[in-house]
């Protein structure tokens, strides 16, 4: 038993002694690779809701959508039906009934953002872009049997919007 308790604690000073090293330098590159993507950062996205008042006639409002994309690159704005569309035009509700509404690219209310045709398209130029959206209500699109609009009677719609490139 002495023998092996010997053996044993003459391996660990063995493995205790340091061993002789020499001193050096040794110099050489390590390669760096990276892609970069094109892309786009939204800086502001409908920050103001669309928002108006409507007691006949006609009512317009409008909302931002900022970005900066990479110069060249082309990006696309889609904004869907909203959740109580019907038949062409989208509509805000209030307890079953509804206000039709309907969306444009420009401040003249000539280029409509349809259910079908909902895209505002552009092309990046490294600098910040916004690109609003504007609202209108008109009178013509407002069912007769829609009740009175009174104050504390919100008609509202949730808009969903993308933005790919």
């Amino acid at each position: 038993m002495k023998h092996c308790t010997k053996t044993l604690l003459m391996g660990l000073a063995l493995t205790a002694l340091p061993l002789a090293a020499n001193a050096g330098t040794t110099n050489g590159s390590i390669p760096v690779t990276a892609t970069v993507s094109a892309g786009c950062v939204v800086s502001d996205f409908a920050a103001t809701p669309l928002t108006g008042s409507y007691s006949g006639g006609t009512s317009t409002s409008s909302f931002d959508v900022s970005m900066k994309c990479d110069n060249g690159l082309s990006w696309t704005v889609t904004i869907d039906s909203g959740l109580n569309a019907n038949g062409t035009v989208r509509r805000a509700a209030n307890s079953g009934n509804y206000l039709p509404y309907r969306l444009y690219t420009d401040a003249g209310l000539s280029n409509e953002l349809t259910l079908a045709s909902n895209t505002i398209s552009g092309t990046g130029n490294a600098a910040v872009q916004t690109t609003t959206v504007y609202s209108k209500i008109q009178e013509t699109d407002v069912p007769t049997a829609t009740p009175a609009l009174g104050a504390g009677s919100p008609y509202t719609d949730t808009l969903g919007a993308s933005i790919s490139w």
